[in-house]
């Protein structure tokens, strides 16, 4: 797949004075057609709207979540002094994700099932997100993998979440 960019090397901007940066990349798709790309680009938006619904986040700015054309990656501005932000970045990044789309897939399998005749096969086993990027105001900023553990994520968001922070965290 070339032209996609790498969540392990591509670089943000810092984010503004007292905000935190969340990049959401969207799931590798096994071909680049425009639907396939389009619906897991759509998912990820309701994902990322669910996410800041349920945290009660205040999202200052939802970057290209709602745009009608798909991207690789999208950033959404929060402000860092949301107490529930630390928590709700953790949840996003290790298990809501998950959790979230299983769901979604197999309540969607099943309504395909009963309103269509004929065999469908399994919704794909793809992950919701490639990855997670945070970056706070000093440029400081942290990757997050699938299969990071609830601790590890927890440690390395605390840090992006000091806005003089400025190193680098690479996490799978």
């Amino acid at each position: 797949m070339a032209g996609i960019p790498d969540p392990m090397i591509k670089t943000f901007e810092p984010a503004p004075a007292g905000m935190v940066r969340v990049v959401a990349w969207r799931a590798l798709a096994e071909t680049s057609s425009a639907p396939d790309l389009q619906s897991i680009h759509s998912e990820r938006a309701a994902l990322l709207h669910w996410w800041a619904d349920a945290y009660q986040l205040e999202v200052d700015d939802w970057g290209e979540t709602d745009a009608q054309r798909p991207a690789e990656f999208v950033e959404l501005l929060i402000h860092i002094g949301e107490t529930v932000l630390t928590a709700g970045i953790g949840a996003l990044a290790t298990e809501y994700v998950n959790r979230f789309f299983v769901r979604r897939k197999e309540k969607r399998a099943k309504k395909a099932l009963t309103s269509q005749s004929g065999e469908l096969p399994p919704p794909p086993n793809a992950l919701p997100l490639r990855a997670l990027t945070i970056v706070n105001q000093s440029g400081g900023n942290v990757v997050i993998l699938d299969g990071l553990s609830t601790e590890d994520a927890a440690r390395v968001i605390a840090q992006v979440m000091n806005p003089k922070w400025k190193g680098t965290e690479l996490r799978s």
